[in-house]
């Protein structure tokens, strides 16, 4: 073994795999055969400019014991894999864990990602090489931020993001990453509005952003966010479980899920799988079951695709059901969970509850109509419509099918004087939603009480 190290970091492992080059940020790619058996197991996705990791893993929590099995799995059939270490009590165990089966089978064809724990920026360069200890003979692929709400200081006492903050202890991983220590980095949890706010202070961007991701939530947004900026999106809980008090969605009694795979000839877990990939997203769900982790690498390199019929399908099941809400957290910090994620409180109809604000007038222009409701969703449960400084709001739904009214978030008429029904063309007031013309004549549209203060405008009648 070659031990090579910057300022106490090691930055080379096993001399005897060409992966490793002396270069101090080691490629993938520089093996080309060991791309061409990752590709075959599970396609590659490239994380900022020099990084290319699989496509499909497997997120490590909870009970060591039952985690060891999978790891022992992967390390005995030489399985390359995108190994995620979750943030929880057992972290540390597990990264020992990794370090230790490499060492027995001589392997370290695994991408190791890992998080570093809450802490203040002094400790980071600390941490990390405790991390780099326990990994052994492993190098650190990825190392990401936690959830901001879990960092000291980034979450005031209304919830606000402190950017400043945030990127104190971004810039030492920044700072690690140039020695080399770290091969790529990213961060967890961040919502659009933080990506916003933290991202023109990086003088690295994060390579990698982990986020709950499924049908019931494809956080749709936060994606196209991502892709923008080109920051690569990995799906949490693809699988729509987490091991938090969120649970698990009954997907194996879900109709649509169910028509999906049945034409896919697929079960529906490898469905969603599939969706995930689809989507451009590395893929890692939880297993402690070594079978369970065979399927989902033989589902990178299957063909079936879902279609654009397929995602529409998908589309309609999000509810933006959010299975890690960190409620814990929230309440250490005197806040509603729903603050932590910057969105707005919904009833079950996705309808935002009474006092929420939902934008200023200066979002709304003139002779304009916005939906509200589940982020990402295909159409919005309910939507604004501003004339001047009138604000009114609707169901998204026309009384003659009960459909929704928009295409692609369009509620109103060319001409931005009407609300217009995509199915048939209906034409209602804008003032209070009374069909003037279409097959629902002299009907209306169920209004929403807004109202606006302080240029916002508000759910909810005026107190």
């Amino acid at each position: 073994m070659t031990n090579n190290t910057v300022r106490g970091f090691q930055t080379a492992k096993f001399k005897s795999h060409p992966a490793v080059t002396h270069n101090k940020f080691f490629s993938w790619h520089r093996h080309t055969s060991l791309v061409s058996r990752m590709t075959a197991a599970s396609p590659l996705v490239r994380l900022g400019s020099s990084v290319l990791a699989p496509r499909v893993g497997v997120s490590l929590v909870g009970s060591p014991a039952r985690s060891e099995q999978v790891l022992k799995s992967v390390f005995e059939k030489a399985q390359p894999m995108f190994l995620n270490v979750l943030l929880d009590s057992h972290t540390a165990h597990h990264e020992e864990k990794l370090g230790e089966l490499a060492t027995i089978h001589q392997y370290n064809h695994v991408f190791v990602s890992t998080h570093l724990q809450p802490c203040k920026p002094s400790h980071v360069h600390g941490q990390v090489k405790e991390i780099q200890k326990r990994l052994g003979n492993l190098r650190i692929d990825h190392l990401s931020l936690p959830s901001p709400f879990l960092l000291p200081g980034v979450l005031d006492g209304k919830g606000q993001f402190d950017a400043v903050a945030y990127f104190a202890i971004w810039h030492e991983l920044e700072a690690l990453f140039r020695m080399g220590a770290i091969r790529s980095i990213g961060v967890i949890d961040l919502t659009v509005h933080k990506l916003q706010k933290f991202l023109p202070l990086c003088h690295i961007p994060p390579a990698l952003l982990q986020a709950e991701m499924h049908p019931f939530m494809p956080q749709v947004d936060l994606l196209d966010h991502c892709k923008t900026n080109s920051i690569t999106v990995a799906a949490l809980a693809p699988l729509a479980a987490f091991p938090t008090a969120g649970g698990r969605i009954k997907t194996a009694d879900n109709t649509t899920l169910g028509r999906v795979a049945n034409d896919l000839k697929i079960t529906v877990p490898q469905a969603m799988v599939r969706w995930a990939l689809s989507r451009g997203t590395i893929c890692l769900p939880r297993t402690t079951s070594p079978a369970h982790l065979s399927d989902l690498l033989a589902m990178a390199s299957i063909s079936a695709e879902p279609t654009v019929r397929h995602g529409r399908m998908l589309a309609g099941l999000n509810r933006h059901q959010r299975l890690h809400r960190g409620d814990d957290a929230a309440a250490a910090m005197g806040l509603a969970w729903h603050q932590l994620w910057d969105e707005l409180p919904l009833d079950a109809n996705g309808i935002p509850l009474r006092g929420s604000m939902l934008c200023s007038l200066m979002d709304l222009p003139d002779n304009s109509a916005r939906g509200f409701g589940y982020p990402g969703a295909l159409h919005s449960p309910m939507f604004l419509v501003r004339k001047e400084n009138t604000v009114t709001a609707f169901l998204n739904r026309c009384p003659h099918l009960n459909t929704a009214l928009d295409v692609n978030g369009s509620f109103l008429d060319k001409s931005g004087q009407h609300v217009m029904c995509a199915t048939h063309g209906a034409l209602f007031q804008t003032s209070d939603g009374l069909c003037l013309s279409g097959p629902c004549k002299d009907d209306s549209l169920v209004r929403i009480p807004v109202h606006v203060r302080g240029g916002h405008v508000i759910m909810g009648d005026p107190k």
